[in-house]
């Protein structure tokens, strides 16, 4: 229902579910497009503030090993002045943003969890192109491909001073930041544990169809 992530590969190259790239079948040319209701394209699924709350790796999701703290979920107004900021963009069909954090028990670094929520894909993939150019920039030279392989729609991911994945589910859009730790973390599972909440948090009852 939401997306994958396919991150950079042994070659440094983001692979996605999908190719976005690719055109559609044309089908007989005296026929005209299929649309996306005769395709039988589904409404992409908009999370609410409690279905990002509810998505987020918290305290009782933690892995072994690591610390776990409670969702946090600012106001609508400071939610968009965040989500412009970290994506350097206007966020066209914001609807909420969620963070929360675990800390490794051993080193005490921790990494960052950020859920960001839009009203379509389209929205999502406007500001995960700008959250991850942003972010590229201030690493420069220092980043460097990182191996992240997830069943999204959209990745980007690199390890430098510290590491960061970026993913799009659909219309929401997963950034996960390390602070203070080395790229031997597990990061692979950490984005599949949180994308994996996040795909839960999808359906009514937030548990898997």
């Amino acid at each position: 229902m939401l997306m994958g992530l396919t991150a950079c590969g042994a070659g440094g190259e983001s692979v996605a579910r999908g190719d976005s790239t690719a055109s559609a079948d044309a089908g007989p040319a005296d026929q005209p497009p299929a649309t996306g209701e005769d395709r039988g394209a589904k409404a992409p699924v908009v999370f609410t503030q409690d279905q990002v709350r509810r998505a987020l790796v918290d305290t009782e999701s933690a892995p072994d090993g690591w610390e776990g703290f409670g969702a946090e979920i600012d106001v609508p107004h400071e939610s968009l002045k965040t989500c412009r900021k970290d994506t350097g963009t206007q966020c066209d069909g914001f609807v909420a943003l969620g963070s929360s954090f675990i800390r490794q028990s051993i080193s005490g670094g921790r990494v960052v969890f950020r859920i960001y929520a839009f009203n379509t894909p389209g929205d999502a993939a406007t500001a995960m192109k700008g959250l991850a150019a942003g972010e590229r920039n201030k690493a420069g030279n220092q980043a460097h491909p990182l191996n992240v392989r997830l069943d999204t729609d959209d990745i980007d991911a690199f390890t430098g001073p510290n590491t960061m994945i970026v993913t799009r589910l659909d219309a929401t859009l997963i950034r996960i930041t390390s602070e203070d730790l080395p790229p031997s973390v597990p990061y692979t599972e950490l984005a599949e544990l949180q994308t994996t909440r996040v795909q839960e948090a999808a359906t009514p009852q937030g548990t898997a169809p």
